[in-house]
C-alpha cells in the first residue's frame, strides 16, 4: 500500500499543473490521514476525488499510468474495508480498460496477483465466479501469478473443495478472518454440487485440516451460521435438519450457481471417471 502511494505522489508532481498539484496531493495527504487510522469510509470519499481531479486532464501515457494506479490504489482500499467483491470486480475493469496502454508490463503481474485474492476472499456469488471464469478462459496474463495463487483459482473456477495444503498464499493478518470465511462458502458450495446431503460430522471431517490451519475450533453451529448465511442471502439451496444432524442441497438449482455451473459440475464428474477408466487400463497393460 505504501509503495503504491509514494508512487502516485511521485506521479503527480511530474504529470500535473502547479495548481491542480495541490489539490491532488491534499486529497493524497487525506487518504493518507484516513488509512493510519483506518477510516476506510474516508479513504473512499478522498479516493473518489483524486479519481475525479485525475480524469480531469488530457489522456497522455503519464495521466493514464497515474488513474490506473489510483484505480488499484481504491481497489486496495476497498479490500481492506472488506468489500472483496466490489475490489475485484473494480480491478478487473481497471486491467481490461488499461492493460494495453500501461508502460511497465513488470508491473502488471502483482496487480493481478492483488486481483485474485480479493476475488478468492469474496464471498461466493454468480458476479464472482463470472469474474473468475472470464480470468481463467481469457486472461493469458493470469499463466504469470505465483504458481499457488494460480492452483487456487483454478479451483475457485472447478468448483473444487480446497485443502489446507491449498493455501500456500502470504495474506496481511487482517484478512485471516475473511479467507477462512470464504474458503469455508466455497467449500460448502463445491460440496452441494456433488452431494445431495452431508451430514455435520461429514462437515467437520472435511473441514478438519482447514481449522488447524487456522487455529479454530469449530462446532457443528459454525457451519449451521455458514449455510444458514449462504441460504438467507440466496446464494446457496439448501435446508438443514438439526434433529439429524443434515444439510440437504437442493439439486436443481442454487441462488450462488449458473446452469453453466452444474453442467461444469456434470463435466468434471464425467472427465474423472474417463480418468480412472484410464488408469485401470494402464495397471492392466
Amino acid at each position: 500500500m505504501d509503495q503504491k502511494l509514494l508512487f502516485i505522489e511521485g506521479a503527480i508532481t511530474q504529470e500535473f499543473s502547479l495548481a491542480l498539484q495541490k489539490s491532488l496531493l491534499e486529497s493524497f495527504n487525506s487518504i493518507s490521514a484516513s488509512l493510519q487510522t483506518q477510516d476506510f469510509t474516508n479513504a473512499e470519499l478522498h479516493l473518489s476525488r483524486l479519481t475525479t481531479l485525475a480524469n480531469s486532464q488530457g489522456d497522455t501515457e503519464g495521466t493514464r499510468d497515474v488513474r490506473f494506479k489510483i484505480g488499484e490504489l481504491s481497489s486496495a482500499v476497498l479490500a481492506r474495508n472488506g468489500k472483496f467483491l466490489d475490489a475485484g470486480t473494480k480491478l478487473y475493469h481497471q486491467l481490461k480498460q488499461f492493460t494495453s496502454s500501461i508502460s511497465d508490463n513488470s508491473y502488471l503481474v502483482p496487480v493481478y496477483e492483488s486481483l485474485i485474492e480479493y476475488l478468492i476472499l469474496a464471498p461466493s456469488t454468480i458476479q464472482k465466479h463470472k469474474v473468475i471464469h472470464a480470468l481463467v478462459t481469457a486472461t493469458p496474463e493470469v499463466s504469470h501469478v505465483s504458481p499457488a495463487l494460480q492452483a487456487l483459482l483454478h479451483k475457485e473456477y472447478l468448483f473444487q473443495f480446497v485443502e489446507a495444503e491449498d493455501l500456500q498464499i502470504k495474506l496481511p493478518e487482517y484478512f485471516t478472518t475473511p479467507l477462512r470465511a470464504a474458503i469455508m462458502e466455497h467449500n460448502i458450495l463445491s460440496m452441494s454440487l456433488l452431494y445431495s446431503n452431508v451430514t455435520f460430522v461429514r462437515l467437520e471431517e472435511r473441514f478438519g485440516g482447514l481449522l488447524i490451519l487456522f487455529d479454530t475450533a469449530l462446532d457443528e453451529n459454525s457451519f449451521i451460521d455458514v449455510v444458514s448465511r449462504m441460504v438467507l442471502e440466496k446464494r446457496l439451496k439448501a435446508r438443514i435438519d438439526q434433529q439429524k444432524g443434515v444439510v440437504h442441497f437442493d439439486k436443481a438449482a442454487s441462488g450462488g450457481v449458473s446452469r453453466w455451473n452444474l453442467d461444469m459440475r456434470d463435466w468434471l464428474l464425467k472427465l474423472d471417471r474417463v480418468c480412472n477408466l484410464v488408469g485401470e487400463s494402464t495397471e492392466e497393460v
